[in-house]
């Protein structure tokens, strides 16, 4: 029926497969968008942050909810001096902790956010009032005409309350909003997915 060539071909096609599905976290009983939450570690009851400055140690951490920068630092194989005040800062969902060299000293951090590229990758959802012109030009459903809406909006009417103020100002439709809303949030008091607060 195969040959041996074919049945190693077929073999192989099956473990290529099988391989691709484990990654992406593959089930049958989910969607794909639970499925990216559980490959990130994202969902309820944890916070994912980003470290850099320590070549050994960069990287995007999946930390519980509620953890500090602390927490971050230790989970790194990194301290803060105690009396430090950023130590106890709790971490939101796509917030970059850089770890500055202090010489001889503990190091000192600067804390600001993960960009909005590398959220979406993450599966982290960009809040639309902080972000940047061309932060928000990158999200799905928002072009440079939009982007440039929303800026202009922000300046002279403050920021956005919801997605639905968009709707409420001629900036997108129903459709537009859903799809917006799988990567961005504004306004909510907290992002939908992750425990940003």
């Amino acid at each position: 029926m195969f040959s041996a060539g074919q049945r190693k071909g077929v073999i192989l096609l099956l473990i290529l497969t099988m391989v691709y599905l484990c990654l992406r976290g593959w089930n049958p009983g989910r969607d794909e968008g639970e499925a990216a939450e559980s490959l990130l570690g994202s969902g309820k009851g944890n916070v994912v942050a980003a470290l850099r400055g320590d070549d050994e140690r960069e990287g995007v951490y999946t930390l519980p909810a509620g953890a500090t920068v602390g927490d971050l630092l230790r989970s790194a194989g990194l301290e803060l001096p105690t009396g430090a005040a950023e130590r106890d800062r709790k971490l939101n969902n796509g917030d970059r902790v850089t770890v500055l060299s202090a010489g001889k000293g503990a190091p000192a951090v600067m804390l600001d956010e993960i960009p909005a590229a590398q959220k979406m990758v993450l599966g982290i959802p960009v809040d639309l009032n902080r972000a940047s012109l061309e932060d928000l030009e990158r999200l799905p459903g928002i072009g440079r005409k939009t982007a440039e809406a929303i800026v202009r909006y922000r300046e002279t009417e403050g920021p956005l309350k919801s997605l639905e103020d968009l709707k409420k100002t001629g900036l997108a439709g129903d459709r537009r909003i859903g799809e917006i809303r799988r990567y961005g949030f504004a306004g909510e008091g907290k992002a939908p997915a992750g425990g940003n607060e």
